[in-house]
This record gives structure tokens, sequence and C-alpha cells, in this order.
């Protein structure tokens, strides 16, 4: 994977099928892969119900670590930098903010997906950073 680029997939625009496949494609490059949480707070759904009030443990507009897409068990790993906060459905009984969850819980909870960075490479904007 020499010398590529950060790609965001917006999975606003995509199946839960296509979010499956774009998770084995990200994952299988090396790269680390960070997602997006949706940003619950203040929206409401088209009854009116507010979003946030649905709540279901991950945090509002936060990114996150893919650690893992297990096609088998139709499940992803996710990793919450904070070391802390979990999905509510996660029952490992340990608060250390890794948790698995059902591919169709994460395509509701996150917007995107990205990855595709070498590990000693990060991209800033239009800055690049190269590590040793």
């Amino acid at each position: 994977m020499a010398n590529k680029d950060f790609e965001q997939h917006s999975l606003e625009n995509i199946s839960i099928e296509q979010t499956r496949t774009m998770l084995t494609e990200i994952l299988g490059e090396g790269g680390p892969v960070i997602c997006g949480s949706r940003n619950r707070k203040g929206a409401a759904t088209e009854e009116g119900k507010a979003l946030e009030a649905e709540h279901n443990g991950v945090a509002n507009n936060h990114a996150y670590t893919v650690l893992k897409f297990d096609a088998d068990k139709d499940t992803v790993t996710v990793r919450n930098p904070w070391g802390r906060g979990e999905w509510n459905g996660a029952n490992d009984g340990v608060n250390d903010g890794t948790f698995e969850m059902p591919v169709a819980d994460f395509y509701s909870s996150y917007r995107w997906v990205g990855g595709g960075v070498e590990p000693k490479r990060v991209r800033r904007g239009m800055t690049e950073f190269e590590g040793e």
C-alpha cells in the first residue's frame, strides 16, 4: 500500500450490503480504519421524536477506530479512543471502549468510514507529515 491517501466513504449513499463489501476491502488494505458516528444531538426523526431519545451508547459526532469486520458473524468490532463508552448492546461486561456490534447497528450509528493511510503517513488537510 504505497503512498495511498486517506479515503472517506459515506454510509449515507450506500446500502448495508455495500457497507459490508467496503469494510472487507478497506480493512484488507492494512492501514488504520476509522469511522465517524452520526450527529444525533438536536436532530429529530420524521415522527418528530428526538434522536437522542433513541441514543444507543455511541457518542454523537465522534471518531472511532474500526478494528475488525467478521463476515461470518456479520459484526464490526469498534474502539472508542476515550477508552470507555460502548454501544448499549455490547455485552462483554467490560467498559473499555472496545465492542462488537451487528453491521445493521453499525450502519445506523455511523455516517462514514475512512482509511487507506499508511501507518507512518498522516494527511491533515493539505499538509502531509512523513514518519520515520
